[in-house]
């Protein structure tokens, strides 16, 4: 028995890990959007399609980081394996003032900037 935990078992978990590897590894790009149902309603940034989970998604007014009125939503998969998450900024200055939603995600070389 310890000959098979110490020697076979750990020959046989190396092996179904190497196969499964470049699944595990992949990295896939978010696609960005902004939405709003209308004038008076949040703005959504929307961030889909990306995998691995770990996302960063951020707001600035004029340059600067911004986080009042800010609500980031739980991170979901997607059917396919994917994941996806929604930030709300509720401001009532939004169309006078210059706000952007900003994605950092390892698939990414720069940042997606909306």
């Amino acid at each position: 028995m310890k000959s098979y935990l110490t020697q076979e078992c750990i020959e046989s978990l190396k092996k179904y890990v190497s196969y499964g590897r470049s699944t595990l590894e992949r990295t896939v790009a978010p696609e960005v959007s902004l939405l709003q149902k209308d004038p008076s309603s949040p703005v959504v940034c929307h961030v889909t399609g990306f995998f691995p989970r770990g996302v960063m998604v951020t707001w600035q007014k004029k340059g600067e980081d911004h986080y009042d009125d800010v609500e980031l939503r739980e991170t979901v998969p997607n059917e396919d394996g994917t994941f996806q998450t929604t930030s709300r900024l509720t401001v009532k200055d939004w169309q006078t003032e210059d706000y952007t939603c900003i994605v950092q995600h390892k698939s990414l070389e720069e940042d997606i900037v909306k």
